[in-house]
């Protein structure tokens, strides 16, 4: 009986720890939500008023209006070369973001992917229903540039 007991606690005990670890309360933020917040967005873009969702491995950030503005998508470090090395002619180098970065231009959406550490980070701004991407190019990697230097 007491084997039993004891056999029960210990697995109501590791379900409540993998339920803490994995599962955050409503209202707290995911992994990634430390590298990148709606205050650093509002500040590199001017912007008042944003929101942002979490979702597996991104960060997606609104306008007031509820307009997709701005996307971050973690990977692991290889997907960089998936990305900009069979692309290359699509992008330039970018100094000061990570470990290395470029920049995807004239490609819509507009988008900067970046290395640092066990990261990849792709940072991408939609363009609105007017055509006119909300993020400009420099505020795109001063944004890269905060996240890097919190990775």
């Amino acid at each position: 009986m007491k084997r039993g007991l004891s056999v029960a606690i210990s697995a109501l005990t590791l379900i409540f720890l993998q339920t803490a670890v994995f599962c955050p309360a409503a209202g707290a933020a995911g992994p990634y939500a430390q590298y990148l917040s709606v205050a650093d967005v509002e500040k590199a873009t001017g912007m008042k008023g944003l929101t942002m969702k979490e979702k597996p491995a991104t960060l997606e950030f609104y306008s007031a209006g509820g307009t997709k503005i701005l996307e971050a998508v973690f990977s692991g470090p290889n997907f960089y070369n998936t990305e900009v090395g069979t692309n290359s002619k699509n992008f330039e180098s970018i100094a000061g973001v990570g470990e290395k970065a470029a920049l995807g231009v004239p490609n819509m959406p507009f988008h900067l992917v970046f290395v640092k550490g066990m990261h990849c980070v792709v940072l991408q701004t939609l363009p609105g229903r007017d055509g006119k991407l909300p993020v400009a190019k420099d505020q795109l990697i001063a944004i890269g540039k905060i996240m890097a230097g919190r990775l």
